[in-house]
């Protein structure tokens, strides 16, 4: 019954820990690519546009301000407590259980609330990362793309994130490397993951 418990506890974290990676990735992905566009954005003037330009310049300016807002306080607060008020709000709004409709499995809300307490701060953690790789690529890449007639997103998919990856491959396994170890956290709202069960 022992090791079978200890068997329950390392599934329970390599599942929290593989869909909170999956999702960090993507959404860090995602918001790396939406402050490097955002940016790019911003030193355009849209004199073209009179009156709307100078909207969608404001526009532009307030989602930056945002992202970066939102970057900086999810950056700042403990994941614990990440999670614990991910967890507290999804109970509030009587989130139970949810059963994926073509699969037909079934994922506990303990799990995930965990998942998506890790996913807002590792996410955010990752999207500075390969926005650093990104912006530290040497200029002459995205001006060989402009060259090239590419736009700004075909350069950041096809020249700049390939590249940002690459580079920035040791902080990224360090990050995911830190989810795998923050599954450990889900004891605050007793999550059983394998440091629960050996406790």
């Amino acid at each position: 019954q022992v090791w079978t418990r200890f068997g329950e506890g390392f599934k329970a974290t390599l599942i929290a820990a593989a869909l909170a990676i999956i999702c960090s990735l993507l959404v860090g992905t995602a918001l790396a690519i939406l402050r490097v566009q955002l940016k790019a954005v911003m030193r355009r003037r849209f004199e073209q546009f009179g009156n709307a330009g100078m909207a969608l310049r404001a526009l532009v300016l307030v989602l930056n301000t945002i992202t970066r807002f939102c970057v900086e306080v999810f950056r700042g607060i403990p994941v614990v407590i990440t999670i614990f008020f991910v967890w507290v709000g999804l109970s509030n709004v009587g989130a139970g259980d949810i059963t994926v409709p073509l699969i037909g499995i079934e994922i506990p809300s303990l799990l995930y609330s965990l998942v998506i307490g890790l996913t807002i701060y590792n996410s955010v953690v990752i999207g500075e990362i390969l926005r650093s790789g990104m912006e530290g690529l040497p200029p002459g890449q995205r001006e060989a793309a402009d060259a090239l007639g590419l736009s700004t997103f075909s350069t950041l998919r096809l020249v700049l994130l390939p590249q940002a990856y690459r580079i920035m491959l040791p902080a990224l396994i360090s990050q995911l490397v830190v989810v795998l170890k923050d599954t450990s956290l889900g004891f605050i709202i007793t999550y059983e993951e394998i440091l629960r069960i050996a406790g």
